[in-house]
């Protein structure tokens, strides 16, 4: 039977997961329709291949400098997964690349006589165009993304926006005037008036109806700007084709591809049908700048006093951001909990003048995994845990009052009396029987995996530890049908006592029964810690019925000052706690062994069997007329 290493999400990856369930949500909500995938990817960029968008999760300040904060992270990596949704719903990645292929050139001549670029550069120029196109659509579709695309461009796409040169300079203006941005500040005066004789084209791009005439439009700027950046490169020393200049474009990677034709048109049309209303009706008095992201669109912060712009604060996308990390915060925190490790300080204080003593124990997850295995023996124990869930639930079930009548004796029925006159009859009596209110019950069990439990069990070809993950898994299982609160941890020791909490309460998932199917006989067995341990968690329940199953071969390993006799006085003391405790017994047939778990659990000790759910269902009730 094979096992695995255990294989539990930690903190981060339950944060990541969250995450990206959220931003799959919200992408659906805003753009509906059709299905698609989304996951996190750790690709240089995010993309998508027009069935699924795959985002970059971890994101770095561009330019060096201070880490952004979660939710500022959170607020770009929506952003750029919107940004790809944008593509599928606007855009054609055929038109794109044909157009690139159309319009670059590997020779410098053609460079030279402004009739073809450099690839990297049509590339730059024809997605920088698509991509202010396809953002602006977005927004007239669905505002509420716009803060989104605000932060995630001013604070990472184009920053950091600081002038460099004049060539340097210009693409920046043309990223931030093609996304309808602010310009930044202090920028070279010849880069400005460069992009300026271009603005009007740049405002057409915006609302091109089509990826082409987008395109057609970058490919009217490339030929406007071309000899002017030319030129500008070779005052520098640069050339054309420096890696300097390099662009990773979306049209030369085979896994990415935007939306279907027809779908495309559909959106786009519907989107220049807003547009329309909106200015039939007055409500855009500029349509590029009061339509899309970025109000101050192509406005220029070239002063005399040379101060940097004011750009949007994005505060609402800030605060749901940072609203829903540490709700994602807080529910990794739940998830992981009962599987985080723990040093533990268990103190036992027996009573009798006996001595108090405390000791050390790890909590941690158990290493292994195996729910084959745990499949295996739930199928084969399918009628035990049945019988012993049915058990369960009617000890755990109200009864109700019954009232006998025609009885000889109880209570006069008044009204009944003169039939003894008239008709000799002796029936006017009735008895009232009360009936038990429901009990509340919580189970914890806890099973021992020492290395003794490797033995052969009672002379089969199964050994004990068999036989304990058996009746760990009858327990829990049957619990979980009867609707009954458990929990199941196993114990052994190393250095120190190791406690492994194999099922939490309110979990029975794959990754519980996984560690259910996986225990083995491991080392040592300190039973006074196990069964302090599970005394001080049941102590912080309420319910009615709060019962220990301890799971043990009889054979536990004692320190210096413990004994059976201090097994016992916990257990009296935890019964006087309202906490009562069994022990199922899968150790040898040994008069002597089998005597001592007795007197370690007086009136509470299941030797099992044949028929554990009939041995169960006879202590339990004893526990419930007790406790009721």
């Amino acid at each position: 039977m094979s096992m695995v290493t255990t294989a539990l999400k930690n903190k981060a990856q339950i944060i990541k997961d969250r995450e990206g369930a959220r931003v799959k949500r919200w992408l659906h909500i805003l753009f509906g329709g059709r299905k698609f995938g989304f996951q996190w990817t750790d690709a240089s960029t995010s993309y998508t291949d027009g069935k699924s968008v795959y985002a970059k999760y971890d994101i770095v300040r561009p330019g060096g400098g201070p880490d952004f904060t979660e939710e500022e992270k959170r607020v770009i990596r929506k952003g750029t997964s919107v940004h790809e949704r944008g593509h599928i719903e606007y855009d054609t990645i055929e038109d794109f690349r044909s157009w690139i292929k159309d319009h670059s050139s590997s020779s410098q001549a053609d460079w030279v006589t402004n009739l073809k670029y450099p690839f990297e550069w049509t590339g730059w120029f024809g997605n920088v165009m698509l991509d202010g196109r396809m953002e602006n659509f977005t927004v007239i579709d669905h505002p509420e993304v716009e803060e989104y695309f605000q932060f995630k461009n001013y604070n990472w796409k184009c920053a950091p926006m600081v002038p460099q040169n004049r060539v340097m300079d210009f693409r920046l203006l043309f990223m931030t005037r093609s996304l309808g941005m602010i310009d930044p500040a202090g920028l070279d005066p010849e880069s400005i008036a460069l992009v300026e004789s271009v603005q009007p084209i740049i405002a057409k791009g915006r609302f091109a109806p089509t990826t082409q005439t987008c395109l057609d439009c970058a490919l009217e700027i490339l030929r406007a700007t071309w000899p002017t950046l030319m030129e500008w490169m070779e005052a520098d020393g640069q050339s054309a084709g420096d890696s300097s200049f390099s662009f990773s474009s979306d049209a030369d990677d085979p896994n990415v591809s935007w939306g279907d034709k027809e779908e495309v048109e559909q959106n786009v049309l519907r989107v220049t049908m807003s547009i329309r209303a909106s200015e039939i009706s007055g409500d855009a008095d500029d349509t590029d700048n009061s339509k899309g992201s970025g109000s101050g669109a192509g406005e220029s912060s070239n002063d005399e006093e040379d101060e940097a712009p004011s750009t949007p604060n994005c505060y609402g996308a800030l605060s749901a951001a940072a609203k829903e990390a540490e709700a994602d915060e807080k529910e990794a925190e739940a998830e992981i909990g009962p599987y985080a490790e723990i040093e533990l300080k268990i103190e036992i204080d027996p009573g009798l003048k006996r001595p108090a003593f405390s000791a050390t124990a790890i909590s941690m997850p158990y290493p292994m995994q195996n729910l084959a295995r745990y499949q295996e023996i739930e199928r084969n124990m399918k009628r035990g845990i049945d019988c012993t869930s049915k058990v369960l639930k009617e000890l755990c079930e109200p009864v109700p009052d019954e009232l006998l009548m025609n009885q000889r004796s109880g209570k006069v029925l008044v009204n009944r009396l003169w039939r003894n006159q008239a008709l000799g009859e002796t029936n006017f009596f009735a008895r009232k029987l009360s009936g038990n209110p429901g009990a509340e019950v919580r189970i914890g069990m806890m099973a021992d995996i020492s290395g003794s439990t490797g033995d052969t069990f009672r002379g089969t070809s199964s050994k004990v530890i068999d036989e304990i993950r058996r009746s760990l898994i009858l327990m829990t299982a049957a619990c979980e049908k009867a609707g009954i609160q458990n929990a199941a941890y196993a114990f052994t020791e190393y250095e120190d006592t190791v406690i492994f909490p194999l099922k939490p309460y309110g979990r029975f998932g794959a990754v519980e029964k996984s560690f259910l199917g996986a225990i083995k006989a491991e080392s040592g067995n300190r039973d006074t810690l196990a069964l302090q341990y599970m005394i001080n968690d049941m102590s912080k329940y309420n319910e009615s019925i709060r019962l220990i199953v301890m799971i043990s071969d009889g054979l536990p390993c004692f320190e210096k000052n413990e004994d059976e006799n201090t097994m016992r006085l916990m257990v009296q003391q935890a019964e006087k706690k309202g906490i009562d405790v069994l022990c199922l017994y899968c150790g040898p047939e040994r008069h002597d062994v089998i005597q001592k778990v007795q007197h370690m659990y007086p009136g509470g000790a299941i030797n099992v069997g044949n028929n554990l759910a009939r041995d169960l269902s006879r202590h339990v009730k004893r526990i419930i007329r007790k406790r009721r």
